[in-house]
């Protein structure tokens, strides 16, 4: 079959073939583009999300290691003074107290 356009040449099907041919390279390389946008638009999405929850386990990390840290020691002056000791402690200070309101 022989094509009317000028451009056709010896082949006359050479140039529709180019032209099917153009089209299905520029949808693979549309679907291609498209592909790798979806593609970095999860893994950045992916990322974020990594580190907020990251972010998050890092505040619960401290905040316990704090509050664990305050009870540690609260334990351990608690221990430091016998029952005792504290006993005579509140006794010298409600006897000083005592004084103090009756001069």
């Amino acid at each position: 079959m022989l094509s009317a356009r000028p451009d056709a040449g010896v082949f006359p099907d050479a140039a529709v073939a180019g032209e099917e041919h153009s089209g299905f390279m520029g949808r693979f390389l549309a679907w291609t583009a498209v592909g790798v946008v979806a593609v970095v638009a999860v893994g950045w999405l992916a990322i974020a999300l990594l580190k907020a929850l990251l972010g998050v386990a890092v505040y619960l990390i401290v905040g316990a290691a704090v509050v664990g840290g305050g009870v540690y020691l609260y334990q351990k002056g608690k221990r430091a003074i016998s029952r005792d000791q504290r006993m005579r402690n509140r006794i010298e200070a409600a006897t000083s107290t005592y004084r103090q309101r009756n001069r």
